[in-house]
C-alpha cells in the first residue's frame, strides 16, 4: 500500500540576510516569489535584469508547516522527494538535517519516517549560487567563460542561469519541482527497465525488482498493452530481479513525424504492478514506441556518414535546438510545453536538439516528442566551458546525473542520441594553459562518460560532442566528417546564401537573429523607452555582441535601410526566414551526403533579440511560418545557379508520392514570361530533379530583374509555391500594388482572402490577435488568390477583424538614407576589430 501527501502549494519564503518573509508557491522559485511580492521589479522589462541580481547574491529559506494522519505516519516506510531542487539546498526536518544538495539536474529521494511527527516543519536553504561560484573559483581556476560568470562550470546548475548571447543573468534559486511526501507498506517497485530486442522477432523486456522480498506473498505483475488496446500479462514471485520477455507480432511501428502521414505515432504501454492478493500495493508506467535508431558513421565517398536511421531506413532530420521555456522554469505549465512540441510537429520538424547550457527535458516534454514523432537529440548539460571533472566532489555528482538521466530516457521512443556536450572541443583550444582541462574533457566524454551510459543503455547512439570531428580537437568543423555547427553566416558575415558552399555530413546548429515581434519589443522595453536600437532598455535585451549592428549588417546588404521601427523589426525577421530557409532546402537537395539541419533556435526563454522562430510570447517570426515550408516532408525546392535553374522534388515520406509542377517566370505586373507543367513522382525517402532550364533562354538574369520565378506543387488537393527573385531585393523595383482583402469570420475562424494586381514580396498580415495564422510572410503572384486563417474571440465579426488588420511587404518599404551610407556602414561595422577578427576567421580558416 502507498500513499502521497502532496507539499506543493503555499510556503514561506526568508531572505536569510535579512529575515524579511514572502509568500511562496511550491514548484517556485526566489525571483518569482519577490517579483509577485512587488519586491523587486519584472527583470525582463528595461533594466530591471540588473537591478534585480542581488536576489542571486543571497541566502533563502523555504519553510513549510504541515501535519500528518496517524494513519499516513503509520506507514512503514515514508520518502520525501523533490522533483528538482535549484541548487545548493540543506533539507531540514523538524530540525534535523536530511540532507544537503547540489545538482539540479537530479531528482531526489530520502527516506525521513524517523524525523516526521504529527506536526512538521520542512526547511530548505538555498546557499547563494553566485558566492559558491566565486569561492569555487578561487582554488578550480576554470578557464574563462564567454558566455557569463567564470567558474559556472563547477556548479551543477542550468549554465544559461549566469547569461549567454541570448538569455538574461538571472540565477534562481528554489524548489522549482514538485515536492511530496510517500508512505509506503507492505513493498515497493525498486526497479523498472524496459528494453526492446530486434531481430526476427520484435521482443519487449521489462526488468523489475522489489524492494521487500516476494516471499512475503507479494508478486510482480507486468502487462504489455498493445496500441490497439490487446494486453499480454506476465506475473513473478521470485526474489530480486525479474525479466519479463513479450513477443510482439505484427508490431506497428513507431515513426518520425513525417515519414508517413499519421500525426500521432502508436505507443505501448508496460504497465508494472506489485500486488498482495487483490491488492495493489504500488504501480508504474511507462509508454514505448516499436522501432529501431541508429547511427550510421559508416565511410562512404564524401569521407565518414552521421546518418540517422530509423526502422533501417535513413532519415533527414529537420527541426532546431531547444532552450528552456522560460528562465522562471516553475512558470512553464504543460499546455505551454504542449504548444511547442505541437508547433514543431505541424512546422515538419522531425528532431529537437535538447542543447547542453540548459536543462533536461520535463516527463511530459518526452511524452510529447513520443507522441507526435518528434526526435531528441539529448545533450548532457555541459557546454562551452571546462569542466573541473578532475575534481572528485563534482565527479562524484556528475556520475549520479548520468546515471539519473540515463534510466530516466532510455525507454523514450523519442530519444534518437546523447551527446557528450556542446562546444567544449572547439572552445578548448582558447585553453591551452589549462591543460589540466583539456585532458580531463578528453578523458570524460570519451572513456568515462560511454561507460557510464553502458552500465544502463547500450543501445542508443552517443556521440562525445557536437560538433563532432575525427577525434578529440581533430577535424572539428570537417563538411566530410561529424557534425558541424556553422556559424559563418551572422558571426562570420558571409553572405545569406553563403551555406550552398559547404556539403556538411549533419548541420547540428546554425542560425541568424532577428527582433521579436513589435509588440514584444514594446512590452520588454517599459514604459517611457522609446523603440530605438540606441535605447538603453533595447541594448539591455541584445546579448550577442554588436549583434543590432550585424542585423543592419544583413538588412541593408539584402535590403534597404528602412525608415521606421517597425519596418525595421519586419525586414530583420525576413531575413532571417531567408537564411536558414535557403541553407536548409540546400542540404535537403544534397540529402544523403548532408543528413540533417537544426537551427539554432526554436524558442526564447525571455523577451529577447535572438536566433529563435518563436519569441517569448510564443508570438511567430517569419522565420517559423517559413519552416512549414522549407521542411513540409513532400515539398519542391528551386536551386538557383547564376546560369541554370533546377526544381527538386524532395520526398522525406517513407512512401513514393507523385504531384505536378507548375514553373513560371512571371512579371512584377503580372506578364507571364514562361509557364510549364510537368507531371512527376519520386521514391520514398528521396529526391529529385523535377525541371531544369537555361536562364539564356530568358535572356538571362539581368533581363529577368524585375521578374520572380515560382515553382507551384500540386499534390493531394493542395497546393504550395516556391519563389525566388533574379537579384537581391534591394536591386529591383517591387511595386507598392493593391491589394484586395476580404475577411469572413465563422465561429472562431477568421479567413483571410486576398489578390494582388501585382507581384508581392513577403506579405506579413498583421492583426490584432496573438494566435498564429495558417500561413504568413509569403509571397503573392498577380491574380492568384490565397486564402490564410486564423483563430478571432468569440464574439467579433469581419468588420472588427477587418479594422485591426494591416499588411506589410517588402515593396511598401522606404529607406531612409542613400545606398552609400548603406555601403559605407557596412564597411565601418567590418572595421570593427572583433568583427574583422570574426571574418577573417570564418572566411578563410573555417
Amino acid at each position: 500500500m502507498k500513499d502521497v501527501f502532496e507539499l506543493n502549494g503555499k510556503w514561506t519564503l526568508t531572505d536569510a540576510e535579512t529575515g524579511k518573509t514572502y509568500a511562496q508557491a511550491v514548484p517556485g522559485c526566489n525571483y518569482r516569489a519577490l517579483q509577485e511580492a512587488g519586491e523587486i521589479p519584472d527583470p525582463f522589462v528595461g533594466l530591471n535584469e540588473k537591478a534585480d541580481l542581488w536576489v542571486g547574491e543571497r541566502d533563502w529559506i523555504y519553510e513549510k508547516q504541515f501535519e500528518l494522519s496517524p494513519a499516513f505516519l503509520n506507514f512503514n516506510k515514508i520518502y520525501l522527494a523533490f522533483d528538482r531542487l535549484d541548487t545548493l539546498a540543506e533539507i531540514t526536518l523538524n530540525g534535523r538535517v536530511v540532507a544537503k544538495t547540489s545538482n539540479a539536474h537530479v531528482g531526489y529521494e530520502f527516506e525521513v519516517k524517523e524525523f516526521l511527527a504529527e506536526k512538521n516543519l520542512l526547511r530548505v536553504k538555498f546557499s547563494s549560487p553566485i558566492n559558491y561560484v566565486l569561492e569555487r573559483q578561487k582554488s578550480l581556476k576554470c578557464p574563462v567563460n564567454g558566455n557569463g560568470l567564470t567558474g559556472i562550470a563547477a556548479l551543477r546548475k542550468p549554465s544559461c542561469h549566469f547569461g549567454w548571447d541570448w538569455g538574461p543573468v538571472i540565477p534562481v534559486s528554489g524548489i522549482t519541482g514538485e515536492a511530496r511526501l510517500v508512505g509506503s507498506s507492505g513493498g515497493r517497485i525498486s526497479e523498472f527497465d524496459v528494453f526492446q530486442h530486434h531481430g526476427e522477432k520484435v521482443t519487449v523486456e521489462v526488468r523489475a525488482a522489489a524492494e521487500k522480498p516476494l516471499a512475503a506473498g507479494l508478486e510482480l505483475v507486468a502487462e504489455l498493452i498493445s496500441p490497439s488496446g490487446d494486453k499480454q500479462r506476465k506475473s513473478a514471485a521470485q526474489s530480486g530481479e525479474n525479466t519479463f520477455v513479450f513477443e510482439v507480432e505484427n508490431p506497428t511501428l513507431w515513426q518520425p513525424n513525417g515519414a508517413t502521414k499519421r500525426t500521432e505515432q502508436p505507443l505501448y504501454t508496460v504497465n508494472l504492478k506489485l500486488l498482495s492478493g487483490d491488492t495493489v500495493v504500488d504501480e508504474k508506467e511507462k509508454k514505448i514506441g516499436i522501432r529501431t535508431v541508429e547511427l550510421d558513421l559508416s565511410p562512404d565517398e564524401y569521407g565518414e556518414n552521421f546518418a540517422f536511421k530509423v526502422n533501417g531506413k535513413r532519415v533527414f532530420c529537420k527541426g532546431a535546438s531547444v532552450i528552456p521555456f522560460d528562465s522562471y522554469p516553475s512558470r512553464v505549465t504543460a499546455a505551454d510545453v504542449e504548444r511547442y512540441v505541437k508547433i514543431a510537429a505541424e512546422c515538419g520538424f522531425n528532431m529537437l536538439r535538447v542543447w547542453g547550457g540548459g536543462e533536461y527535458g520535463s516527463e511530459i516534454f518526452y511524452d510529447l516528442c513520443d507522441r507526435y514523432g518528434i526526435l531528441v537529440w539529448q545533450d548532457f548539460m555541459f557546454a562551452c566551458q571546462g569542466y573541473p571533472f578532475f575534481d572528485e566532489e563534482f565527479s562524484k555528482s556528475v556520475s549520479e546525473e548520468i546515471e539519473y538521466q540515463v534510466k530516466r530516457l532510455s525507454h523514450r521512443a523519442s530519444l534518437a542520441i546523447f551527446c557528450g556536450n556542446n562546444e567544449i572541443e572547439v572552445m578548448s583550444m582558447a585553453w591551452i594553459y589549462k591543460r589540466k582541462y583539456i585532458a580531463s574533457a578528453k578523458n570524460f566524454f570519451y572513456e568515462t562518460l560511454p561507460a557510464l551510459i553502458k552500465k544502463h543503455n547500450d543501445f542508443t547512439p552517443y556521440v562525445p560532442g557536437s560538433p563532432l570531428g575525427a577525434g578529440y580537437m581533430k577535424k572539428n568543423g570537417s563538411e566530410d566528417v561529424g557534425d558541424t555547427h556553422l556559424w559563418a553566416v551572422w558571426h562570420g558575415f558571409q553572405p545569406i546564401k553563403f551555406y550552398r558552399k559547404n556539403y556538411t555530413r549533419f548541420c547540428s546548429e546554425f542560425g541568424f537573429e532577428s527582433m521579436p515581434d513589435e509588440r514584444t519589443v514594446v512590452g520588454f522595453l517599459g514604459k517611457g523607452n522609446l523603440p530605438s536600437l540606441s535605447d538603453e532598455a533595447f541594448s539591455a535585451h541584445q546579448k550577442c555582441k554588436n549583434g543590432n549592428e550585424k542585423m543592419k549588417f544583413y538588412i541593408t546588404e539584402n535590403y534597404r535601410l528602412p525608415k521606421s521601427f517597425e519596418d525595421y523589426v519586419y525586414l530583420s525577421e525576413v531575413c532571417q526566414a531567408a537564411c536558414v530557409a535557403d541553407a536548409t532546402e540546400h542540404w535537403r537537395r544534397n540529402a544523403g551526403r548532408c543528413n540533417g539541419a537544426l537551427y539554432w533556435q526554436f524558442n526564447d526563454c525571455w523577451p529577447t533579440c535572438s536566433w529563435a522562430g518563436i519569441d517569448y510570447h510564443k508570438r511567430y517570426k517569419a522565420l517559423q511560418y517559413q519552416a512549414k515550408k522549407f521542411m513540409n516532408p513532400f515539398t519542391v525546392s528551386i536551386e538557383d545557379g547564376d546560369k541554370k535553374f533546377r526544381v527538386f522534388a524532395l520526398n522525406d515520406r517513407i512512401e513514393p508520392q507523385e504531384g505536378v509542377l507548375t514553373v513560371q517566370i512571371v512579371r512584377f505586373d503580372g506578364e507571364v514570361v514562361f509557364e510549364e507543367k510537368t507531371a512527376f513522382s519520386v521514391l520514398g525517402s528521396d529526391k529529385k530533379v523535377v525541371w531544369e532550364g537555361e536562364l539564356k533562354k530568358f535572356g538571362g538574369r539581368k533581363a529577368l530583374k524585375n521578374a520572380v520565378f515560382a515553382a507551384t506543387l500540386s499534390a493531394y488537393g493542395k497546393s504550395e509555391t516556391k519563389t525566388v527573385l533574379f537579384d537581391k531585393e534591394r536591386n529591383v523595383s517591387l511595386p507598392a500594388a493593391n491589394i484586395d482583402v476580404d475577411v469572413k469570420v465563422r465561429g472562431t475562424t477568421a479567413e483571410y482572402c486576398l489578390e494582388s494586381d501585382k507581384f508581392v514580396r513577403c506579405l506579413r498580415l498583421k492583426t490584432a490577435y496573438d494566435s498564429p495564422l495558417s500561413d504568413n510572410f509569403f509571397d503573392l503572384l498577380p491574380g492568384k488568390k490565397v486564402t490564410v486563417t486564423g483563430v478571432v474571440p468569440e464574439g467579433v465579426d469581419s468588420k472588427d477583424v477587418k479594422k485591426g488588420l494591416s499588411l506589410m511587404h517588402v515593396g511598401l518599404m522606404k529607406p531612409c538614407g542613400s545606398r552609400l551610407s548603406e555601403k559605407l556602414f557596412r564597411l565601418k561595422t567590418l572595421a570593427d576589430p572583433w568583427n574583422l577578427l570574426n571574418y577573417v576567421w570564418y572566411k578563410f580558416f573555417m
